[in-house]
């Protein structure tokens, strides 16, 4: 598959899913350093002598991938590159909150960077020559579990304020009625929302 037809196609991290790209501007801080995308910060993250690292959050993405490949990688490298990944794509999403209510609304099925240059660890590359190949999707796999944890936060506020609003009933009626049969239904109430909570 070409380039023009991987386009044409629109499919992947492309036209209006481009936000999802490794390569796409969006500033965050990682340290003390800001960074214009995941990108700069991942090759910036391989080198092994932090005495003369390149600073790769002057380049562009492209340049940065580019220079990533010239640099000695340090020893732990595919050990923690998972994790650096996912610790950068959170940075990015969480420090862009219109990037982040954006992946929100995304299908899953859109969350595959398909890609014509033989990436099949971070994405799926759809060329002849991987046809067979194990398909990881790595990054794609990343950005669901960003979807889903803050789905979970989401849904975890509105358990607590559920529990808060039952919980500030009960005190009303029992204060105002101090009817020990109100009383009593009240309290079940709280007690059934605590233990839905920790179900969750």
């Amino acid at each position: 598959m070409t380039k023009k037809e991987f386009e044409l196609k629109n499919i992947g991290f492309n036209n209006e899913r481009e936000y999802l790209s490794n390569f796409y501007n969006s500033p965050f801080k990682y340290g003390d350093i800001l960074f214009n995308n995941v990108e700069q910060a991942f090759q910036e993250m391989k080198q092994s002598n932090k005495d003369v690292l390149i600073k790769f959050s002057k380049l562009s993405a492209s340049e940065a991938k580019r220079e990533g490949r010239r640099i000695t990688l340090r020893r732990d490298w595919e050990k923690v590159k998972d994790i650096i990944m996912t610790r950068l794509v959170n940075y990015k999403f969480k420090q862009n909150s219109n990037l982040l209510n954006k992946l929100m609304q995304e299908d899953d099925s859109n969350l595959v960077e398909y890609n014509y240059w033989h990436d099949n660890y971070w994405g799926h590359c759809l060329c002849e020559e991987c046809k067979d190949k194990e398909k990881k999707n790595k990054l794609g796999k990343i950005l669901k579990s960003i979807k889903y944890e803050e789905k979970s936060n989401s849904d975890l506020i509105e358990n607590l304020n559920k529990i808060e609003n039952v919980y500030n009933k009960s005190i009303y009626y029992i204060d105002e009625y101090g009817d020990i049969s109100l009383r009593n239904d009240f309290l079940k109430y709280i007690v059934t929302s605590f233990v839905n909570y920790n179900n969750l």
